[in-house]
């Protein structure tokens, strides 16, 4: 599309709209965290959010509207088992809205292509109209090598397209590398990162944290770390806390840090 440049210079500019903070709708984002974090969980929790549902995980207030959903990782009845889970949460207000702007899909065992033209247009077909689109995880949707830097540029530039068409915003959780030494890097080629406007991320609560907050190696498990650490139109988020009930269930929490008093005790420091 070709911008008229007077025009950019004499009129105010349509304002942005962010579906989440400093995720623009129309643009693809990552959602990156090691497996067995409670990724799939999250982005649930997400997706019920701006579907009308509460802020379980402290993202903040955000824009109300339809989302999809699409799991190609997980059978029906897990996600079956974890919206029970949030759905302890809801009003039965909240129910009705959600349960008519969420749309959640399992296609797992289906094998999706991103890289075939049929699963782009139904990807396309299925967000119209929606503001939101997540798919989970980047590796259920493409059989290609995630080291291939070629092959890559492909995938993501299917997704833009996807955004672009939509004006929905994309989000694709990825598996973290094992040699990101704490740097939170989606696992292949670095294109996938590049390519993406905005990356978040969920990441375990490190031994020496756990120390600094006088948790015990059992407690320490249970807490998750989420931020924003790239966000190409607007700022970042250093993070948040998350604790994982017993039900795989995500909640925002306060922690402060401990310190040892002169009987050998900790207390708590505001």
């Amino acid at each position: 599309m070709r911008i008229d440049v007077f025009k950019a210079f004499t009129e105010q500019p349509p304002e942005l709209d962010y579906v989440l903070p400093s995720l623009l709708a129309g643009t693809v984002g990552a959602f990156v965290a090691p497996g067995g974090t409670g990724k799939s969980m999250f982005a649930l929790e997400l997706a019920v959010h701006i579907a009308g549902g509460p802020d379980l995980l402290g993202v903040g207030p955000l824009t109300q509207g339809p989302v999809v959903y699409i799991s190609a990782e997980d059978p029906v009845k897990v996600v079956m088992h974890r919206l029970q889970a949030i759905r302890q949460h809801l009003s039965q207000e909240q129910i009705e809205v959600v349960s008519k702007n969420l749309v959640i899909e399992s296609v797992a065992g289906l094998a999706p292509d991103l890289l075939d033209e049929k699963c782009v247009e139904l990807l396309v077909k299925q967000s119209e109209g929606q503001r939101l689109l997540i798919l989970d995880t980047l590796r259920r949707f493409s059989t290609e090598d995630e080291n291939s830097s070629s092959a890559m540029s492909q995938v993501l530039n299917r997704l833009e397209h996807i955004a672009v068409r939509t004006d929905a915003a994309v989000i694709f959780i990825h598996h973290t590398s094992k040699d990101s030494d704490g740097q939170h890097t989606g696992r292949g080629s670095s294109v996938i990162v590049y390519h993406c406007r905005w990356q978040s991320v969920l990441s375990e609560m490190t031994k020496s944290e756990a120390k600094a907050f006088g948790l015990e190696e059992t407690e320490r498990v249970n807490y998750l770390r989420y931020g924003v650490n790239k966000a190409n139109y607007g700022p970042c988020y250093d993070g948040s806390w998350l604790i994982r009930r017993e039900n795989g269930l995500l909640e925002q929490t306060t922690l402060q840090k401990s310190h040892k008093s002169s009987n050998g005790r900790s207390r708590e420091e505001a």
